[in-house]
Formats: structure tokens, sequence, C-alpha cells
């Protein structure tokens, strides 16, 4: 296909971040050198899978309830919600779940980023 691959590697560290696009990459025995890297900007979303705000995690959740992150109903998980309910964003009251690209409010906070923060993908080779 065109003669490239689509690679994308996580780092724990910003620092490692930027001395791959520095220096470029080498693992597995291969080599990429930092003309074919980029970074990924789009922004990591911090959801709590129990409430479903965008203010924090499930581990510092205060919240006595669950959220679904599909129906906003109070007391079920999205996983466990009744099938063909409706879709309604707990973040806008939309008819769409809430990580969508369709919400008003992501995309206002996030930029349309919805993605993992810091990580490397390979360049397209033309």
């Amino acid at each position: 296909r065109n003669g490239f691959v689509i690679m994308k590697i996580t780092f724990l560290l910003q620092r490692c971040v930027f001395e791959c696009l520095e220096n470029g990459i080498k693992f597995c025995s291969m080599s990429v050198p930092k003309e074919h890297i980029e970074l990924d900007r789009r922004q990591s979303i911090m959801l709590c899978s129990r409430c479903c705000s965008l203010s924090h995690t499930r581990q510092k959740c205060t919240k006595p309830f669950q959220r679904c992150g599909n129906c906003s109903g109070i007391g079920h998980h999205f996983t466990d919600c009744p099938p063909g309910t409706p879709f309604q964003c707990p973040t806008c009251g939309e008819d769409h779940p809430v990580i969508s690209t369709q919400c008003k409010y992501n995309n206002a906070l996030f930029g349309g980023r919805l993605h993992p923060q810091g990580s490397v993908t390979e360049k397209e080779n033309n």
C-alpha cells in the first residue's frame, strides 16, 4: 500500500516524545528517521466511568450514583443500557453518547481532538 506503514507509539514521558521527534527512533531492528515522525496533537479525555463527568476519573468520583454514558440514566453503566434506549449525552443533553465528536461541549472543550495525548505516528511516505 504505497510503501508506507502507520505506527502509533505512546510515551509515558514527554521527554521521550521530544527525543523521538529530535533524533528519530530505533526498535525491533528498524530505524525511523525523525523526518518520518510527527506528533499527534489530539488531546486525551478525562472521563469518569461512574458519573460521566469530564472533570475527574472513577478513582476520584464522589458521586453516590452510576450514570449511563449512552442515555444519561441513573443506576446503570453504558454496558448495561437497555437495547433500543435513545441516546442522551449526560454532558449536553443532545442525542449522542457522552464521548462523541457530535457533542458541542466536547468539541468546544477539546477542539475535536479526541485521542490520547503525546502519541507519535509515522508520517505517510509519498
